[in-house]
């Protein structure tokens, strides 16, 4: 990544990129929290139809979800029972007796595919499969405080940005500003994590990633690797999948141990998340590779721009106008007054929300949204989090 060195000259892009940001970004497309998430379902989902990250703005300790949309588990399998058409017509006939329990016993019993199916809804290791989270990329903060006291926490507030799809935290620590900015490249398909404070070497952090079974986490080559073969139901040789991690600084110190990446002493810092599976892609290992050396060789204003752009070409085909937002108001906070107060804002605001999941979840090339979107936060995904045509 190129990274200009004048001090001064980064103090005015700053304000200035803070100027052009707050120009661009529509108030009324705007969710945004006085607090981090307590859960997973609280925090904010980017993503450019193939990868997926959700962050949870935490203060100390962050934790920001990842997805790859074609991350299964399972396998091919013969499911065919042509005796399954012999009891259609008994079947039939009890429904149109009123016996129902005794046609869905029936069912249940002989209407059905060979083998395991769906293995009622807990796919993860048979056949079927699931769809499954990628892992956590876990982000653990430190922060200098005089005589080791508690550190003063202020100002907080996280947002996404509808229009620009662009996920912000921010928040003082005893009089530092620290921010963070996310999104997932719709143009050089990585994910990409800017961090910053407004006092010079006072942003020190560590980079680790984790995932419940079947990953190996190691470091080599200034970057943090997962790796992992998932069960296809049968002998365990499922879905391939690799992930890289690399981190950016131009004035901080960045060492790794063998399962995780530290910087000190930065001012800013840049995260870029490379993931991909083996799913009609034999050199995917490769393909990580190349996007993310591709990402960081380009800097970061043209990264997010060029993502911006490709991401509003869509986006901006539609415009509801409703009323403006009271921008005074967390989101949830409005979403309570919903019950009893009406705000045809916020609802224009929901729809908005609905397409930009949309144009998240899925797009040209890649699989279709599943029951999860494309977010998952679990192995056992709910109902496989495979696909339902109702």
């Amino acid at each position: 990544m190129k990274i200009i060195r004048n001090t001064s000259v980064i103090a005015f892009i700053m304000a200035f990129s803070a100027a052009c940001n707050a120009k661009n970004e529509d108030p009324n497309l705007v969710l945004w929290y006085d607090k981090p998430a307590n859960i997973w379902e609280e925090a904010l989902p980017l993503g450019n139809g193939r990868l997926g990250a959700m962050p949870d703005g935490g203060i100390h300790k962050e934790t920001i979800t990842l997805n790859e949309i074609s991350l299964w588990s399972g396998s091919e399998e013969d499911t065919n029972n042509p005796e399954s058409i012999t009891y259609l017509k008994q079947i039939r006939e009890l429904l149109l007796d009123g016996k129902n329990l005794e046609a869905q016993n029936i069912m249940y019993a002989h209407f059905k595919c060979k083998g395991q199916g769906s293995g009622n809804g807990h796919g993860a290791n048979v056949p079927f499969g699931c769809y499954q989270k990628l892992g956590n990329l876990q982000l653990n903060y430190h922060y200098s405080t005089k005589e080791k006291a508690e550190p003063v926490i202020s100002e907080y507030k996280r947002s996404l940005s509808l229009n620009n799809s662009l996920a912000t935290t921010d928040f003082e620590v005893d009089n530092v500003h620290y921010s963070r900015e996310y999104f997932v490249s719709q143009t050089n398909d990585v994910i990409i994590i800017k961090l910053t404070a407004d006092k010079k070497h006072a942003l020190n952090f560590d980079v680790a990633i984790d995932r419940e079974e079947l990953s190996n986490v190691f470091c080599a080559d200034n970057k943090l690797y997962m790796t992992g073969q998932l069960n296809n139901g049968v002998d365990g040789k499922g879905m391939r999948y690799s992930s890289q991690t690399k981190v950016v600084s131009e004035d901080g110190e960045i060492k790794t141990n063998s399962i995780a990446i530290h910087v000190k002493n930065a001012t800013t810092a840049y995260i870029f998340v490379s993931a991909t599976t083996d799913f009609r892609n034999p050199d995917f290992e490769k393909n990580a590779v190349s996007l993310l050396n591709e990402a960081v060789k380009m800097p970061y204003k043209v990264l997010k721009e060029t993502h911006v752009k490709a991401y509003q070409e869509k986006f901006n085909r539609v415009k509801l106008n409703l009323g403006k937002l009271d921008s005074k108001i967390p989101t949830n906070e409005r979403l309570k007054q919903f019950q009893t107060k009406d705000d045809p804002a916020l609802a224009a605001l929901y729809f908005q929300f609905g397409r930009y999941l949309m144009i998240s979840g899925t797009r040209e090339n890649t699989l279709p949204l599943n029951l999860q979107g494309l977010w998952a936060n679990t192995i056992q995904t709910p109902w496989n989090g495979d696909y339902h045509m109702n």
